[in-house]
């Protein structure tokens, strides 16, 4: 009865090595041909291909092509939505400092927390206090801007007695 027992165990440990084997066989197989279709989408070992095959290949690759050119132009389209939201929205800031400041002289403190603020919505990376440092090194180092085609001309200012 052990005896028995020892044998269909053997027997059932033979019979999943083979399907084990006949799977991993299959696998194999299955790898190989989407190492050639990978292959044959790049443009290599084509020389193996029918003419029939070639043409077919060749209509996966427009399809996939014209999918890709589509999801770029939607892209794009989000994008320049986006940007136009964007430049309207600064168009409204804009219009909105003026009537603030009628005389368009800007304290560079306020000039400064708008250019930072606006360099951190467009995703400059850095603390406050280096976009701070690196904005008052430019100012510093220059007295002249052309903001929106006009030239704008920094001066000090002088304290009337």
């Amino acid at each position: 009865n052990r005896q028995l027992k020892g044998t269909r165990r053997q027997s059932l440990t033979i019979q999943t090595q083979q399907y084990y084997q006949q799977e991993a066989t299959k696998l194999r197989h299955q790898i190989q041909i989407l190492q050639n279709a990978n292959r044959h989408l790049a443009g290599e070992g084509l020389s193996s291909l029918t003419i029939k095959e070639l043409k077919q290949l060749e209509s996966r690759l427009e399809r996939g092509i014209a999918r890709i050119r589509s999801k770029k132009h939607e892209l794009l389209f989000a994008e320049i939505e986006y940007m136009q939201k964007r430049e309207l929205e600064l168009q409204n800031d804009n219009t909105y400092l003026r009537s603030k400041n009628p005389n368009r002289a800007m304290k560079i403190k306020n000039l400064q927390k708008l250019v930072i603020k606006e360099l951190q919505d467009l995703g400059v990376t850095g603390d406050k206090a280096q976009l701070q440092e690196m904005l008052m090194n430019k100012i510093k180092s220059s007295s002249q801007f052309v903001i929106d085609d006009k030239c704008i001309r920094l001066v000090e200012r002088t304290e009337q007695s």
